[in-house]
C-alpha cells in the first residue's frame, strides 16, 4: 500500500513539474518583437513583415492590403521612435497553439498612440498575427 501511495505521489510531482515547465509565460514582454515589426512598417517595408508574418497572419492578410497600411503609417505616423509602457498583456492557447496579445503605448515620429500587436508562437518563435495601430485623423490643410 505505501509503494502505491509512493508511486501516486510521485507521478503527481511529476505532472505538476510537466506542467510548470510547458505552460506559456503569462505575461511576455515581446519587446524585440514588437519592435522589429513597427520599425518595418513605420519604414514602409511591408514585404519583409509579411514574409516573416505567421502563416495564420498570411492566411489572412494579402500582401497589398498590408502595404497599403505600411504606407498610411509611414505617411502619418512616420518613422517608429520607441515603445512605451505595456498596459494590457495576456498569452492564450488554443487548436492553432500559442498565441500572446500585447496593449502598449507606442511612440512613432508624428504621433503616440496606444496600439495591440500580436504574436503566435511557432517552432519556439514569435511571429506575428496581427495588429491594431491607430491612425489619428490628418488635419486638414
Amino acid at each position: 500500500m505505501k509503494k502505491l501511495i509512493l508511486i501516486v505521489a510521485l507521478a503527481a510531482v511529476c505532472a505538476v513539474a510537466v506542467w510548470l515547465v510547458r505552460r506559456p509565460d503569462p505575461r511576455p514582454d515581446l519587446s524585440v518583437e514588437t519592435r522589429a515589426v513597427l520599425t518595418k512598417l513605420g519604414a514602409g517595408d511591408a514585404t519583409t513583415v509579411y514574409a516573416e508574418a505567421s502563416p495564420l497572419f498570411r492566411d489572412a492578410v494579402e500582401p497589398e492590403r498590408l502595404a497599403g497600411i505600411a504606407a498610411s503609417m509611414k505617411t502619418t505616423l512616420g518613422r517608429f521612435v520607441d515603445l512605451g509602457p505595456i498596459t494590457e498583456a495576456g498569452v492564450v492557447e488554443s487548436a492553432t497553439g500559442v498565441s500572446a496579445r500585447i496593449v502598449r503605448s507606442l511612440e512613432f515620429e508624428h504621433a503616440t498612440v496606444v496600439g495591440e500587436v500580436s504574436f503566435h508562437k511557432v517552432g519556439g518563435v514569435w511571429l506575428l498575427l496581427g495588429f491594431h495601430i491607430p491612425i489619428p485623423p490628418v488635419p486638414a490643410p
